[in-house]
């Protein structure tokens, strides 16, 4: 009887400590006003393929893109409080100062349009996304409006040309929910 006892006090404890936790860190998370969201990122090799199919999920929105085995990437935390989420594609993987960033935003993204030129592309989901250059287009891509409205936008930063040309190929590839 006496181990009955102590196995129905350590479960009652447990269940006490574990609600304890969860309202303290619940109570932290109102107190900063952010939505408790659930992040993940999901890799899927393919053998049939050199390429690997990426995914972000959170409580909103799922989305995937299919990146060349060379690349690599990563979720990055952003200190913008204007993005939701961002992940970073890099075409080599020992060099992290290239990159994509590819992010869902509160809001649709500005750009200056000075000097700015335009050129629609099609993704695989049928939606057309705009690729949008500064410098003209035998330069690399400055920026992809991946959609307006569901505010997912992409940045080249530091991509060669060449780079430049496979990330468009890579966008070209996202799908979303």
């Amino acid at each position: 009887m006496k181990s009955k006892s102590k196995i129905i006090f350590v479960f009652i404890t447990a269940i006490v400590v574990g609600v304890i936790s969860t309202t303290g860190f619940m109570s932290l998370r109102q107190k900063s006003q952010e939505p408790i969201k659930k992040e993940t990122i999901e890799a899927e090799k393919k053998e049939n393929g050199n390429f690997e199919k990426i995914a972000y999920l959170d409580d909103e929105q799922k989305i995937s893109v299919q990146i060349p085995e060379s690349w690599d990437y990563e979720k990055v935390s952003s200190d913008k409080e204007d993005i939701i989420y961002e992940i970073h594609l890099y075409p080599e993987t020992k060099n992290k100062e290239k990159y994509i960033s590819l992010s869902k935003n509160k809001k649709a993204v500005g750009v200056c349009g000075t000097g700015l030129t335009t050129e629609n592309i099609k993704l695989k989901n049928q939606k057309e996304a705009t690729v949008g250059y500064y410098h003209g287009e035998n330069s690399p891509w400055e920026f992809i409006q991946i959609d307006n409205e569901e505010h997912l936008f992409s940045y080249n930063i530091g991509l060669s040309n060449e780079e430049a040309e496979e990330g468009i190929e890579i966008i070209k590839t996202i799908q979303y929910e």
